[in-house]
């Protein structure tokens, strides 16, 4: 039997709950085809890659798919615009689509000398996967200060507001900006504790130039990168790294 109460709540209930259940198929929809155009163009994508014989510098990459350039093709990928502005440095990329915080650890080549540059692009999937904010931070913490270790500088490449992506529509993309905004708190606490530098993407949908223009800044699948926001995330690392590693050209 049920309460008199529910019962006369249920005609304020109903109309809340269809547009729930519309938004909820119009959300599953989306994302099934993201990740079918997601696979494709990842499947595409290979990780840019520079040798040198004598290197003045050498830079390694770690994370996802953010570092391999899915979204815009290895030359327009930040290791290609770097491998471009700087020719006399060896790059090595060891990014993989689909990594998470606790899959970098596994990229690190075998022990050897101290790189110039390290640069991490992780964060998103465990942000879109779900999992607990302490267990990033956990898995954060405990990453950093190997990567430290392996390089005389480190910079991580943060995630930008998830929920403003195109793919995402209300109420999920505003849980997915507040748990993109928590999350990269964290990661941001996290890079100060073990002297990482953090380049902070996330802004609110007033200052967020993305989503200001999603034909320009996202790939077809609607949340990886597209190559303009590729640039625009490289420019704002080589203005944090010209004091660092100077300038091959004049």
């Amino acid at each position: 039997m049920v309460a008199p109460h529910l019962t006369r709540a249920l005609p304020l209930i109903g109309p809340l709950l269809l547009p729930l259940a519309a938004a909820s198929a119009l959300q599953a929809l989306r994302l099934w085809r993201a990740q079918r155009d997601g696979r494709a163009i990842a499947a595409r994508t290979q990780p840019y890659e520079q040798r040198h014989p004598q290197p003045r510098r050498r830079v390694l990459l770690v994370g996802d798919s953010t570092g391999l350039g899915v979204g815009a093709g290895p030359e327009l990928s930040i290791a290609g615009r770097l491998a471009r502005d700087w020719p006399d440095a060896e790059v090595h990329n060891a990014c993989r689509s689909g990594a998470s915080l606790a899959d970098v650890e596994s990229q690190l080549p075998p022990d050897g000398p101290p790189y110039d540059l390290l640069l991490l692009h992780a964060g998103c999937n465990d942000i879109l996967r779900g999992h607990s904010l302490s267990r990033i931070e956990a898995q954060a913490c405990g990453l950093l200060p190997r990567l430290v270790r392996r390089a005389r500088q480190t910079v991580w490449l943060g995630p930008p507001n998830l929920g403003l992506a195109p793919v995402f529509v209300p109420p999920f993309s505003w849980w997915l900006s507040s748990r993109t905004q928590r999350a990269c708190e964290r990661f941001r606490r996290s890079a100060q504790c073990f002297g990482v530098r953090y380049l902070n993407f996330y802004a609110g949908r007033r200052d967020d130039i993305f989503s200001a223009d999603p034909q320009r800044y996202f790939a077809r699948d609607r949340i990886h990168p597209s190559a303009a926001t590729y640039g625009h995330c490289y420019e704002q690392l080589k203005r944090s790294l010209v004091d660092d590693l100077g300038r091959s050209r004049p």
